[in-house]
Formats: C-alpha cells, sequence, structure tokens
C-alpha cells in the first residue's frame, strides 16, 4: 500500500552483499519511521508537554538557592569534593540528564498489559523492546530539542554553566550520554515488564525513580555519603544515569581513567540487558498460559 512505512524487521537474507545492503537500508528505515512516531506524540499534547518541560528551570533555580546557601557557611570552600561553581553546573547538566531520560516506557507497557492492548504490541513484526527502543529514542530528541538545549541556554546566560574539565572529558560525557540513556531505558524497561506479573506497576515505578534519583546522585553527589555507601552507590546503574557523566564533564575522573566507568556502563548495559530479555520471554510464555 502506497504511504505505508517499512517494516522495521530483516526479512531472509539475500544472496549477495547488495541484498544484504538493501535489507539493512530497510531496517534502519523502518527504526527511523517508529523514532518519528515517537517524536510526534509529544506533539499531541503540545501544552501539557510545555508545561512540564517548563518546570525544570523552576526545579534547577530552587535547588541552586538551596545549595547556595549551603555553602554560604563555607566561605568558598568545597563539600564532598565538588565547589559551588561546579555544583551549579553540575544542577544543571543532571537535569538536563533527567529531563532526556524521562520517556514513559514502563508506565506505557503497564498501561497496556492492563487494558490487554500489549497482545497487538506482540503481534508487530519486530521485537517488544526494538519497537520501544526506537519509539524512545524520538521521544528523547523532541525533549532535547525543545527542552534540554532552551534549559541550557537559559542557565549559560545566567552564568551558573562552566566549561568542562577539557576537549577529551567534554567528548567522554556526550559518549557516555548515551550510555546513560540506554540503562535508563533498560531500567524502566524492566518496570514495563514486571506488569506481566504484577499488572499494576505504577508504586514499581514510582520507587524506581526515586530511587535512582537518590542512589544515581541527581539529589546530592554520592560524594556527600559516607565513603562505603558512595563506593556501593558509584558501582551501581542509577550511577551511570548520573554521577558518573557529571563526574566526567567535571573532571573528576582522570583522562587516563575514562576506560573504567565505560567499562563499568558497558558490563551493566550488557547484565541489564540479558535480564530484560529473560523476563520478557517468561511474562509473555506467562500472558500466553493465561490466556492473554
Amino acid at each position: 500500500m502506497a504511504g505505508t512505512p517499512a517494516s522495521p524487521v530483516v526479512t531472509q537474507a539475500g544472496a549477495g552483499p547488495r541484498a544484504l545492503l538493501a535489507e539493512l537500508f530497510q531496517l534502519v528505515k523502518g527504526y527511523f519511521w517508529v523514532g518519528k512516531v515517537g517524536f510526534a506524540t509529544y506533539l499531541a499534547y503540545p501544552v501539557g508537554v510545555a508545561m512540564h518541560l517548563f518546570s525544570y528551570p523552576i526545579i534547577i533555580l530552587t535547588m541552586q538557592f538551596v545549595y547556595r546557601a549551603v555553602y554560604a557557611y563555607r566561605e568558598g570552600g568545597a563539600i564532598g569534593g565538588f565547589y559551588l561553581g561546579e555544583m551549579m553546573t553540575y544542577l544543571v547538566l543532571g537535569y538536563i540528564l533527567r529531563m532526556s531520560q524521562m520517556t514513559p516506557v514502563g508506565q506505557v507497557i503497564g498501561t497496556r498489559v492492563r487494558e490487554g492492548l500489549i497482545a497487538m504490541e506482540l503481534m508487530k513484526p519486530v521485537s517488544l523492546f526494538s519497537w520501544y527502543l526506537a519509539e524512545n529514542v524520538g521521544r528523547t530528541l523532541f525533549r532535547l530539542i525543545f527542552g534540554g538545549v532552551p534549559v541550557l541556554l537559559l542557565f549559560v546566560l545566567l552564568g551558573t554553566v562552566g566549561l568542562p574539565a577539557s576537549g577529551v572529558h567534554f567528548a567522554a560525557f556526550m559518549a557516555f550520554f548515551v550510555l546513560a540513556w540506554l540503562v535508563n531505558f533498560l531500567l524502566d524497561y524492566l518496570v514495563g515488564i514486571s506488569a506481566f506479573f504484577f499488572e499494576f506497576n505504577y508504586g514499581i515505578r514510582w520507587t524506581t525513580r526515586m530511587l535512582t534519583q537518590l542512589i544515581g546522585g541527581l539529589l546530592v553527589p554520592l560524594t556527600y555519603f559516607p565513603a562505603p555507601i558512595a563506593k556501593l552507590f558509584s558501582l551501581l546503574p542509577p550511577a551511570l544515569m548520573y554521577y558518573t557523566p557529571l563526574s566526567i564533564y567535571l573532571g573528576k575522573v582522570p583522562a587516563e581513567k575514562l576506560y573504567l566507568p565505560f567499562g563499568l556502563a558497558f558490563l551493566w548495559i550488557g547484565v541489564l540487558y540479558l535480564i530484560a530479555h529473560l523476563l520478557e520471554r517468561a511474562g509473555i510464555r506467562r500472558l500466553a498460559i493465561s490466556g492473554g
């Protein structure tokens, strides 16, 4: 049918490299279309989305006022290894990270499981994971373009965003931005898959959001905690979403040791993907057995 987007699925391999490249192009084209759908979803609710994105500057300003009051008693000293100027940057970039990661994967999957619509999702010629991954890439691009960039420009004009520690650290931060997004997506996807087993996953999603902000170092840097707790938290997935990329940007991770957080991130992404894959298969079997 004319105008129908290419299905994001690879068909049986062709006879030669040209056919393989053609199939790969169709795959990319299909996922690009799914991403466009995710991007356009927010356009359907312009007022609600605008109000949500507008809340971030208010939150950041409030947090900055709080930290200014705290640091006023230090007379220019550092707290937990962070000076006031660094904390101002930490807060702005941290909430931009959060803005990019606040896509409703867990909520959407949970709703569709409860309403019995997930069966239609499973009939698509592509895995559930791949569909939501592509869709949320589009959602994230929307949030960055219409939320992240304006917020960053605002606080740059206000003079509360510092430069990265070096060009190497900036490049590492940008690369880690993608890894942080993947870790968040996988955690939220696991929350969505939990609906196969618990049906109502709202409480799980809310608790996960709150814990990731605390354990991940968004509310306060992990160095504010006692050393043993900070060390433990720094090894967990939530820290890869906030504390680690922000520490990289600010130069708290030496350039010669940048391979360590990247290695940890790839390890956790692999582990979380494996868990998500196994739980998704178990959840689908449970749905089939129960007559869903």
